[in-house]
């Protein structure tokens, strides 16, 4: 399908916009860079408001990962990684026990996939967030990955790793 934005969210496209997603096909959420508190914001836009989600002004976000099939976004900043998980249903966020980075959801929204970073070892995990448990996976050698994707069956996890050393 294909959305036509109204023209009261031309004033969302003139900002540093990252991370768009669609909340139950009605409202957008995003991030951009706030001038005044110098650091990204997590806001949605319906078509006449723009509200602010993360209201916290000492929590700070880097990536973010949303879940295709529930309204839940997972975000990470800073050394150490310091884990978030916001549900935009119910507007509340919950810092996490997760210690990582390239998160990835899988397609039922009940797992993330991730390079978890705890006591300064890799290893790749599924943390389940129904019964808030985690999977080792034991696959031989994992290499060291920064983007993680779910195919849409769920059967296999695509890894992505970037070399800064070689790109260009």
């Amino acid at each position: 399908p294909s959305y036509t934005l109204k023209k009261d969210y031309q004033q969302i496209l003139n900002k540093d916009i990252k991370d768009l997603h669609w909340l139950n096909n009605k409202e957008l959420a995003y991030t951009f860079f706030d001038e005044i508190i110098k650091q990204r914001v997590l806001v949605k836009a319906g078509y006449s408001s723009e509200t602010r989600l993360v209201k916290d002004g000492n929590i700070k976000m880097s990536e973010l990962y949303w879940s295709s099939k529930n309204q839940l976004i997972i975000f990470d900043y800073g050394t150490p990684y310091v884990t978030y998980l916001y549900n935009a249903d119910t507007d509340k966020i919950v810092k996490t026990n997760l210690n990582g980075y390239a998160y990835s959801w899988s397609p039922d929204g009940n797992s993330l996939f991730f390079n978890d970073i705890t006591n300064n070892q890799e290893s790749a995990k599924i943390y389940n967030i129904q019964t808030n448990t985690f999977s080792t996976i034991e696959a031989g050698d994992i290499p060291l990955f920064h983007v993680s994707h779910w195919s849409p069956k769920g059967d296999e996890i695509l890894l992505f790793r970037f070399d800064p050393e070689t790109a260009r």
